[in-house]
């Protein structure tokens, strides 16, 4: 199927009442049938990618930021609102893992330059860029040495 006729198709199904079964993938956890063709949903890694995507007889079709009010999601049981806590804590932890990893090596004692940043307030700044990258200051990421530490603490009480 082309890209352009599963787009189409997509957007078809996302107008139709569909009835969506859980299955046991956390990252593909609705499968339903729509218009004679096995349709699935994925979810993505949202804030930076659209909240879910709807795969027609396994390919890709159309990203989606929100469900579509024709849609009907089963109900959550109480073991599957724990494989998708610890889906996101999985996620969250990966996120946090770079940045308190850096704290722990910018305060990290054994260095002559830990001094330095032990000494700095949590409002102090780090600028960060992608590397090559030659954006002007406002396209920057700002981040603190507070957000680093802060970092570090949620990872450690998750961690527990």
């Amino acid at each position: 199927m082309s890209k352009k006729r599963s787009r189409y198709l997509g957007t078809q199904i996302t107008e139709q009442t569909v009835v969506w079964e859980k299955t046991k993938d956390p990252f593909f956890p609705y499968a339903g049938e729509a218009v004679g063709h096995k349709c699935a949903i994925r979810l993505n890694d949202f804030p930076d990618e659209p909240l879910y995507t709807l795969f027609i007889d396994g390919e890709m079709a159309l990203h989606l930021e929100d469900w579509p009010p024709p849609w009907i999601r089963p109900l959550l049981q109480e073991d599957d609102k724990d494989t998708v806590l610890n889906y996101k804590v999985g996620k969250l932890i990966g996120r946090l893992r770079p940045f308190a990893e850096l704290i722990n090596l910018l305060e990290d004692s054994r260095h002559e330059w830990s001094n330095h940043w032990c000494n700095k307030p949590d409002d102090y700044s780090l600028w960060g860029t992608d590397t090559g990258s030659n954006l002007p200051n406002r396209d920057r990421v700002k981040i603190t040495l507070g957000d680093l530490r802060r970092a570090r603490s949620v990872l450690a009480e998750i961690e527990k």
